[in-house]
Formats: structure tokens, sequence, C-alpha cells
């Protein structure tokens, strides 16, 4: 028993090393691509366009909807637990570390993995089975230029766009708390967060989701191309994905942490 498990075990591990060196090829075609300025070709630019109105513009109503809840929630147990401790003057501080540090590219990151992450395999996994892919090798149009840049580019840009969008919701909804309990104005409040925000903090939210995001996009590419027959095989590839995304987003936090910690 014990060498079946040992078995299963080191299979599960190379079919993740093989997915994750497959995302990485994916990201260097997307990246050669876009530094060929394929991206200034018409039809890709109409793709691109559409991809960010699918992942960027359309997961809008849920970030708003998260960070109203997510930061009321943060801002009361925040004022609770420092109030106890003698420390309010950290509130602001501690209010955009946690939403734009930590919970916002993650959520962020989620809503799109949620609500285009699932499109992305979807949809490349029916040109897979359908040959469309083939067609477009046949017509001497490259993949990588046509639908993987394209693609890539549009998770990367939506995951800081969104990330920014949630951090200004959060906060509104944390000053709305911070306002009623304490008759904070929103003067006061706004010199209380620009003071805890500096370069590292936009540099945080910027780079954090756009890795996170384009991780999304090259494994939901990687696991629609690996659908072979039938599209029944949809479902088994979204939870593999899921289950992949989520240990590159634990990966991209701890060298997060470690770089904010030296």
């Amino acid at each position: 028993m014990s060498v079946s498990f040992i078995s299963r075990l080191g299979r599960g591990v190379l079919d993740s090393l093989q997915t994750y060196i497959q995302a990485w090829s994916i990201l260097i075609s997307a990246g050669a691509a876009f530094f060929r300025l394929s991206f200034f070709n018409r039809a890709v630019a109409h793709v691109f366009f559409r991809e960010v109105f699918h992942t960027a513009y359309r997961s809008i109503p849920a970030t708003v909807l998260a960070a109203l809840i997510i930061g009321a929630i943060v801002v009361t147990y925040l004022i609770s637990f420092l109030t106890r401790f003698g420390a309010y003057e950290f509130v602001g501080e501690f209010i955009v570390i946690i939403n734009l540090h930590e919970i916002g590219p993650i959520v962020c990151t989620l809503i799109v993995l949620f609500k285009a992450g699932s499109r992305v395999v979807s949809d490349v996994a029916l040109m897979k089975v359908n040959k469309e892919l083939n067609t477009l090798n046949y017509l001497n149009i490259h993949p990588d230029r046509y639908l993987l840049m394209p693609i890539v580019l549009a998770f990367a840009f939506a995951g800081p766009c969104l990330t920014m969008i949630f951090g200004m919701v959060s906060m509104l909804g944390g000053f709305l708390i911070l306002g009623y309990l304490h008759d904070l104005t929103f003067a006061s409040y706004i010199v209380l967060l620009s003071a805890a925000m500096d370069l590292e903090t936009f540099f945080v939210a910027f780079f954090k989701p756009l890795l996170m995001c384009m991780a999304v996009a090259s494994i939901c590419i990687q696991k629609g191309m690996s659908v072979n027959h039938s599209l029944t095989e949809i479902p088994i590839r979204l939870i593999q994905g899921l289950m992949h995304v989520i240990g590159l987003m634990i990966v991209i936090e701890l060298i997060f942490a470690l770089g904010y910690l030296w």
C-alpha cells in the first residue's frame, strides 16, 4: 500500500511540474509575441480589448461589492483590536497594508479566476477539440500572437486595475465605519491614509496582482490546451487548474512576504 501511495504521489508531483513548465512556456511565448509588437495588429488588438471587457470590466461589480463588505469588516476588527492595545494611531497604516498588500490582490485574483479563468479554459478547450488551433497554424496565424498574448496581457491588466479599485472602495467602506464610530471627517481620514502610503505600497499593489493574474492566465490556457478528445474533460481541468493556481498564489505570496521582511 505504501508503494502505491508513493507511486500516486510521484505521478502527482510530475503532473504538477509538467503543468508549471508548460504554463511558463506559454508566458514566454506570450511575452515574445508582445515584444514583437504583435499588439498593434488590428485583429490581435480586437481580441485583447474583448478579453479586457470579459476579464476586467465584467469583474468590477463583484470587486466593488467584495471591497465594501471586506473593508467594513476589516476596519471594524482593526479598531476593536488596536483600541484595546492603545495603538489607534496605526489604524491608517494597517488599513493600507491589509487592503492593498494582502486582501486586495488575493480577492481580485480569485474573482478573475472564477469569472474569467473558467471561461478561458472552456474557450481554449473548445478551440482545441474543434481543431481551430490546427486551422490557425494551417493559415500561418501564430496562436501565441492571436490567442496567448491577448489573454495573458488582458489578465495582467485586470489584476492591478481591480486591486486599485478594491483598495479605493474598501477604504471608502472603512471611512463609513470610522466616521460613524469616531466622528472622523473625510479630510482627516485621507490624511491618515496618505501618511501610511509609500512607494512600496504601490509597488506591491501593482506587481503582486500582476504576477498572480498572469499565473491564472497561463494555467487556464494550459488546462484548456490539455483537453484532448471531449469537452467532458473541462470540469476535471478546471478543478486541476484551480489547485495549481492556488499553489502559485501561495508561492507568490511567500515571495512578497519574504521580500517585505528583508
